[in-house]
């Protein structure tokens, strides 16, 4: 498929490198499950986690894309609710905020630019995986149209989202280096500390944590299934 559209040394580098793109992916999030599950369930190892998420993804896409894109659609709706409970709780917990207080998240010295490259390598993991989109021109109306618009409505509204959930998480708790070396599960060490939830909403935490990372994981498992099929 690449190489019938960017000649053949080009479209070979091109379809290799988005392979392996979505071959990393999973594997990530399949990670971040067995981290975060591994710590609310520490008699049981990681690796129990992991397989058993893997086997079950494999199945979800053996069962066909109707059933993977309902799955998606729930998991986004609980991803915004995610958010909106999040930001909520950002801006009720946070202290007096006066101008210098808003501005501070905004602000670096030099000796954080170094703080500032790590963070350029966050987002450009975060931004794996966007251009799936475009995947689908096969099964796009107008996807001349419809493709660059999404490609680009996606990049913008994922970038705002990003932005803001880290200048909020920041007003909460700007002390960082607290979490040093534990950073994995940094989110949950902020929200023990200071919101002081309950073990109920700590469960529904980790809940709605694995059902992102789990999305992820059906998505990037279908496109693979997807380019592998397409070459």
């Amino acid at each position: 498929m690449f190489k019938k559209h960017s000649g053949g040394n080009l479209g070979f580098l091109v379809g290799w490198t988005q392979l392996l793109d979505y071959l990393f992916l999973p594997i990530i999030n399949y990670i971040a499950i067995g981290i975060f599950l591994n710590q609310a369930f520490p008699s049981i190892p990681m690796g129990v986690f992991i397989c058993g998420t893997i086997l079950l993804v494999t199945g979800l896409n053996i069962l066909g894309i109707k059933l993977v894109s309902s799955m998606n659609m729930l998991i986004i709706i609980l991803q915004l609710l995610f958010i909106s409970v999040f930001l909520y709780l950002c801006f009720r917990t946070s202290a007096p905020l006066d101008v210098n207080a808003l501005m501070a998240p905004l602000a670096f010295t030099q000796d954080q630019v170094s703080g500032l490259f790590a963070g350029a390598a966050i987002l450009c993991l975060a931004f794996l995986g966007f251009d799936a989109i475009s995947t689908m021109a096969e099964e796009t109306k107008d996807a001349k149209r419809s493709l660059p618009r999404a490609i680009m409505y996606t990049v913008l509204i994922a970038g705002a989202l990003f932005i803001l959930i880290s200048y909020c998480a920041h007003l909460v708790y700007p002390e960082w280096q607290d979490f040093l070396p534990n950073t994995d599960i940094a989110s949950l060490a902020v929200m023990g500390a200071r919101w002081r939830i309950a073990d109920g909403c700590r469960f529904c935490y980790f809940l709605c944590h694995r059902r992102i990372c789990f999305s992820h994981d059906v998505t990037s498992q279908h496109r693979t299934n997807f380019l592998c099929h397409g070459s």
